[in-house]
């Protein structure tokens, strides 16, 4: 790629960045796609989109994008430690499913399994 496409990618990527921080989600992944439609072996560029899919909770985009960004650069951590959280949060969401099954189904669902589930979110909630 020639460097002014490169510098123009990194100038998207820090734009990203600064509406990350702000909770803008959707302007971040403007500035990560167009960072990626200049660079598409931008590593960083697809970790950070997924960072945005994370927090908007499109968990399908967000593993794609750590995914992506871990084949590009199979050094970098952070797509990975990324991925795990994202693979937490479903099953943290899951079991709060569960739980509220649980809860207004009584009668079905003994309370051990409520018990179980409770503890498994207590547990799920100290890694997050």
């Amino acid at each position: 790629m020639s460097s002014p496409a490169s510098a123009q990618a990194k100038q998207h990527v820090n734009s990203g960045l600064n509406y990350l921080d702000q909770k803008q989600y959707v302007l971040a992944l403007q500035e990560f796609n167009n960072a990626i439609q200049l660079d598409p072996n931008d590593a960083q560029a697809f970790y950070h989109r997924g960072l945005a899919h994370l927090e908007m909770r499109s968990y399908a985009q967000a593993e794609n994008d750590f995914n992506v960004a871990s084949r590009l650069e199979p050094g970098y951590a952070k797509p990975l430690a990324a991925l795990a959280e994202l693979h937490l949060r479903i099953a943290l969401e899951t079991l709060e499913r569960a739980y509220y099954l649980c809860q207004v189904n009584p009668t079905i669902h003994p309370q051990y399994l409520v018990n179980e589930i409770s503890r498994r979110i207590v547990a799920l909630k100290q890694l997050l």
